[in-house]
């Protein structure tokens, strides 16, 4: 086993060659898990052998219980006809659900428990090299450990009295035309720091993404919390999202998928998207998703009723207000 870190130009991220990962013994699995930790994001070449439970099984025995223990993400259809987003209701809120993703997020902010790690394997990559970076299907990565210590020192301080709220409901609606169904209409709104100290390391970085919204101020003297309004809550989450992923190439990585690649990201330090591909093409990805810590990732305390109104106010507010999606969308548009 060889690990090859930080990717090229790159603040993070590593190539584990050389390895079967059904057989690591445990002094590889600790050489893994510290690579882990210290780049954030593992490439490993060449598992297109190993079955869904083998894979569930390595996520497992590696980083621990799983969240979601098998994902399978795919635009094929049962009988093997790709997914029609105007065939039906279905088939559209599948497409929507994975072009949602195609924002940058953490995954599970909008849970009780942030995730602590995503697994992702390619079975079937679209057949589109002709398309440039970012509309192949890939699965892009920004370092929001860098980011954060790049902040102008004013920032970083504002930032530590910061908070946000989290819902995929609010990041579906923002992203437009969601018509109910699906996993977000499963989940409430949980209010996270938007600097997360890494449980690991004790190093900060930023929390935000395509989920966060409603900022609010936490007085360090009296712990008392005010709501910014809506627009400078807007304001500073969208200058923290777009200092991160366009301020330095560095922090940013495009995995452009061969078959059989397993990436692992750390969802406490690295933000994420899916890349869009032409939807003509079959694209087949098997993952796991790796529960958070019940202490480490869980959401700031919060009265029910309180997130209930905050979610159906901010759910009002994108209704009322298009330049809202508008403004997502050119987020989005950004590579």
């Amino acid at each position: 086993m060889h690990i090859k870190g930080p990717l090229t130009n790159k603040s993070f991220g590593a190539i584990v060659h050389d390895v079967n990962v059904l057989k690591v013994t445990t002094s590889e699995k600790t050489q893994l898990y510290n690579a882990y930790i210290k780049y954030g994001v593992l490439i490993f070449p060449n598992q297109g052998h190993l079955t869904h439970d083998e894979q569930e099984k390595f996520a497992r025995e590696f980083l621990g219980h799983l969240d979601i223990p098998q994902l399978h993400i795919s635009n094929i259809k049962k009988k093997g006809t790709l997914l029609n987003p105007s065939a039906s209701k279905r088939e559209k809120i599948q497409i929507l659900t994975q072009r949602g993703n195609e924002g940058w997020h953490m995954d599970n902010t909008y849970k009780p428990l942030s995730a602590k790690a995503g697994f992702l394997r390619a079975e079937i990559v679209p057949n589109c090299t002709e398309k440039a970076m970012g509309q192949r299907g890939e699965t892009a990565f920004c370092d929001c450990r860098a980011a954060y210590q790049a902040l102008p020192e004013d920032m970083k301080e504002k930032c530590k009295s910061l908070s946000a709220y989290h819902a995929g409901l609010v990041s579906q609606a923002r992203f437009g035309e969601y018509t109910g169904g699906g996993v977000y209409d499963k989940t409430q709104v949980y209010l996270r720091p938007i600097v997360k100290f890494h449980p690991d390391t004790g190093l900060p970085n930023l929390q935000i993404g395509r989920h966060a919204f409603g900022a609010m101020y936490t007085d360090t003297n009296t712990g008392k919390r005010t709501s910014l309004a809506p627009n400078k809550s807007d304001e500073i989450l969208d200058y923290l999202l777009k200092f991160a992923t366009t301020s330095n190439n560095k922090w940013i990585y495009y995995h452009d998928y061969n078959v059989g690649d397993l990436v692992l990201w750390d969802n406490r330090r690295m933000l994420h998207r899916a890349c869009p591909y032409p939807l003509t093409e079959p694209r087949v990805m098997h993952g796991n998703r790796v529960a958070g810590d019940p202490i480490t990732e869980k959401a700031l305390d919060v009265p029910v009723d309180v997130t209930a109104h905050i979610l159906t106010s901010e759910l009002e507010r994108i209704a009322k207000n298009p330049e809202i999606k508008e403004r997502e969308m050119a987020v989005r548009a950004r590579i």
